[in-house]
């Protein structure tokens, strides 16, 4: 079997940096690789690290790389049994349609973090990702619970077993503890980037404090703080305790700082170090959070000095591979490291148990299995359209209600009409259902005229708009001989602009052919479906018929989702917004993402029609 992997960073091959997302990519390559599968790897072209160590990286992995445009040709020229994304969703870039399983690995949550940076995403094109994916996976079992949310929303109700419990996971070999560790005890050690969701800058804080006071023991801190535009007061907080700590390093040999340095030399240090650092501060993608960086500490023999709210924290305080404390104590700071610097057997203790929970519960030989369950037999999920997208009107508001009834048309009794309140913007067509008639046979009895119009012409200012009109559209639909229309579509033209509380009105009129005319008066030609009373959005029943029991044409609304031009209209308001909150990068990139997809479909059109 082959799959296709699609990682959204730079995963660590031939001791390259990675990113906690490269890192949790190489875990599950790694993985599938120990199950006997053939995984090819396409890592993206463009990342921040990718960039910085473009020399770095093998020629035949870079031949994979992707860029937002050209996801459906590498697939066409690798022709994989699965696609994986690994890390999260936001790099699906799917256009034509996926014959293979579609597995959308989700390290974590993408919304709560770009929220925290201040950061809006596409959530209409997360849902519209879900609602394609046959099979999720997941770092946590709280994580699980909160994607259930999300696919639900995207237009699923999913089975026990669609999102899969695969965590944070390292090779079973795990690495051995270093004999000739450094005479500063006891050597603490971090590594990972500092993010405004991961702010662990005061606990680092006090441990640096204690080892200059006390003139013993090590800190090294592997990373640095991400840069950002319009900072928020705690990314401000970071960046100010980041840079006190680097003054530390300039006057005590006790504190080291450095940038990110490749995985192979990392382990090697965290193998020589006693302690791992990861005490943050709460928030709540930390409370999802499965953190990459604190199993590697585990599997390396370091316990671990870590928040007391987290999943993991769970299992580090039942094995007691570590500290768990409330990271905003400076009590329960202090007791730990009161601990850690007099108790070096406590420490070693400790030690030989994070690598036994490593063993027990986080090797990928054993994590894997439940992708592997679904890789043996995949099923391809029924497509769905998102319950929640960009059309406002309220899910009711779709569909009329009321009680039942038939509306006859026949020699006597010609049109009907009814007038009602378009429910939301970008609605693609209006729907109603015809039933069949009793005693019909020979031709066809005539054709339904129908008339879409609005009710009354806006004042608009600008005179070009006044040329839409009061008539949207019209038409007819031949009656067959047994009578029954089925369910009739009136479409809507996005050109016509109309939208969501304008006021409507639906004409039906009955034309009867010579058959038709032959009829008795008595006999109803066809009949469409109505209810009792009126209910928003219908505000006037049938021409017949007024009063407060008036019989209305039931009628049902269809958004347009799917239309090219509701697309480019919801991308262009976007592409607004943006702009009058001056964020001309962002507009930048979405234009270069869209011209490269163009480009890319104009390739594939030209290749056919050679």
């Amino acid at each position: 079997m082959r799959v296709l992997l699609f990682s959204n960073d730079l995963m660590p091959f031939e001791n390259l940096p990675t990113s906690g997302g490269g890192l949790r990519s190489y875990q599950l390559y790694r993985a599938l690789q120990g199950q006997g599968i053939d995984v090819q790897v396409s890592m993206p072209g463009f990342t921040f690290l990718v960039e910085k160590h473009k020399r770095e990286i093998p020629p035949e992995l870079q031949e994979n790389f992707w860029e937002f445009g050209n996801q459906d040709e590498l697939i066409r020229r690798i022709k994989p049994d699965a696609v994986l994304y690994s890390s999260n969703w936001f790099h699906v870039d799917l256009h034509l349609p996926l014959s293979v399983p579609l597995i959308v690995d989700l390290h974590g949550s993408w919304a709560l973090e770009t929220q925290m940076w201040r950061k809006p995403i596409d959530l209409d094109r997360k849902l519209r990702i879900f609602a394609k994916a046959d099979c999720l996976l997941t770092a946590g079992e709280r994580q699980r619970k909160y994607f259930y949310g999300w696919l639900v929303q995207a237009g699923r109700v999913p089975a026990e077993d669609f999102i899969r419990y695969i965590p944070v996971s390292v090779d079973p070999n795990l690495p051995q503890r270093r004999d000739d560790r450094v005479a500063e005890y006891p050597h603490f050690v971090s590594g990972g980037g500092w993010f405004p969701w991961q702010n662990q800058a005061p606990t680092l804080y006090s441990i640096c404090q204690r080892v200059m006071n006390e003139r013993r023991g090590k800190i090294e801190i592997f990373g640095s703080p991400h840069s950002a535009d319009a900072a928020s007061s705690e990314e401000r907080e970071i960046l100010e305790i980041y840079e006190k700590i680097k003054s530390f390093q300039q006057n005590s040999k006790h504190v080291l700082v450095s940038d990110y340095i490749g995985r192979d030399q990392l382990i090697e240090r965290y193998r020589a170090a006693d302690v791992a650092v990861e005490a943050m501060r709460y928030n709540l993608e930390r409370e999802f959070a499965f953190t990459t960086r604190t199993i590697e500490y585990l599997g390396c023999g370091l316990p671990v000095l870590y928040n007391n709210f987290s999943e993991i924290a769970s299992h580090i305080a039942e094995y007691q591979a570590g500290w768990t404390i409330n990271p905003e104590s400076e009590s329960e700071i202090r007791s730990s490291l009161d601990t850690i610097f007099n108790d070096p057997n406590e420490v070693r203790r400790r030690s030989e148990n994070a690598q036994r929970l490593v063993r027990d519960r986080f090797t990928w030989d054993k994590t894997i299995a439940p992708l592997m369950d679904f890789l043996r037999a995949p099923k391809i999920a029924e497509r769905v359209e998102p319950a929640v997208g960009l059309i406002t009107a309220r899910t009711g508001f779709l569909t009329t209600h009321g009680e039942p009834t038939e509306i006859p048309f026949c020699k006597n009794s010609k049109n009907a009409e009814a007038t009602f309140v378009m429910p939301a913007d970008e609605i693609a067509s209006v729907e109603l259902q015809f039933g069949a008639a009793v005693g019909l046979s020979g031709g066809s009895p005539g054709a339904m005229a129908y008339r879409l119009s609005r009710v009354e012409l806006p004042t608009w200012q600008n005179p070009i708009e006044r040329l839409r009109g009061l008539e949207i559209c019209r038409g007819e639909w031949e009656i067959p001989a047994a009578g029954d229309l089925g369910r009739q579509s009136i479409p809507i033209s996005p050109l016509r602009g109309v939208s969501g509380g304008e006021l409507m009105r639906l004409d039906l009129e009955y034309r009867a052919s010579s058959a038709g005319e032959n009829l008795l008066s008595s006999q109803s030609v066809t009949v469409v479906h109505g209810v009792l009373g009126a209910t928003f959005p219908l505000v006037s029943g049938c021409a017949r018929e007024r009063g407060p029991n008036s019989c209305n044409i039931a009628l049902s609304f269809v958004p347009g989702y799917d239309s090219a031009v509701y697309r480019l209209k919801v991308l262009s308001r976007r592409a607004l917004e943006m702009a009058r909150r001056g964020e001309w990068r962002r507009v930048t990139r979405a234009l270069r993402r869209r011209v490269l997809w163009l480009g890319y479909k104009l390739r594939e059109k030209f290749a056919r029609g050679v």
